[in-house]
């Protein structure tokens, strides 16, 4: 099993999907929430909320009906081990997270934007910046550019989920298809190796999670303020 395309394709398709959902959230209905300030019919805050929690169920729902059919699909030749629920759930844990965290992006996107066209285009610049400088397609990065990585969500999920996956288990069968140095003169590999070759960060689980953590929730933020203070009105010819 290829691994790390399974964990990149995942995570890469649920935070790009949610990020552009995230992006038509609250964009239909600026101009009519801005009206409905405008006349103290409701704060802010509680239209934020309450539009956020409401869309949290159908966000965790796809990506796990996804990961509850994918996953066995790609990993059912793997032997049965004590850490296999464990690793079901942490990487199941951490696709949400990364479409949680796409989610927030497009959030911002959506609510600093003034018309469509331009949502779009830097939504498209954002996510595949994020695409290049983090996770499977992290490779050869100038120096100059390195710091970017440090911004992309897809980073710390990618890395994540593969430490969950590989970092757990001491030592690597030398099998399907795992074409690394090591495995041409021995039937195991040690798993640091593998992490190493792969090109996976230094960061812990933990600390991989923990950034995502922050990036869902400060995207957040970002968003409510930009909601709040960044007033959009209708262009002329707008019905």
């Amino acid at each position: 099993v290829d691994v790390t395309g399974f964990i990149s394709f995942g995570t890469t398709y649920w935070f790009f999907s949610s990020l552009y959902a995230g992006l038509m959230e609250f964009f239909p209905e600026r101009l009519v929430v801005q009206k409905e300030r405008d006349a103290g019919s409701y704060q802010l805050s509680a239209f934020f909320v309450s539009k956020t929690i409401a869309n949290v169920p159908i966000r965790v729902a796809l990506p796990s009906i996804y990961f509850l059919i994918a996953y066995p699909m790609a990993f059912h030749h793997d032997p049965v081990d004590t850490n296999s629920i464990a690793t079901f759930f942490s990487v199941l844990a951490i696709f949400v997270l990364a479409a949680q965290s796409g989610e927030s992006i497009g959030l911002v996107i959506g609510t600093v934007t003034s018309n469509m066209e331009i949502a779009m285009t830097v939504a498209t610049t954002v996510s595949l910046s994020m695409l290049i400088f983090g996770g499977f397609y992290k490779q050869n990065i100038p120096t100059f550019l390195i710091w970017l990585s440090s911004l992309s969500a897809l980073r710390y999920s990618y890395d994540a989920a593969v430490q969950v996956i590989i970092g757990w288990h001491k030592q690597i069968k030398c099998d399907d298809g795992l074409n690394i140095p090591p495995c041409f003169l021995q039937e195991t590999v040690s798993s640091d190796y593998v992490l190493n070759w792969l090109n996976v960060d230094t960061n812990t689980i933990g600390m991989n999670i923990l950034y995502l953590s922050v990036m869902v929730v400060g995207f957040r933020l970002v968003a409510y303020l930009c909601m709040r203070y960044i007033v959009h009105r209708p262009a002329r010819g707008y019905n």
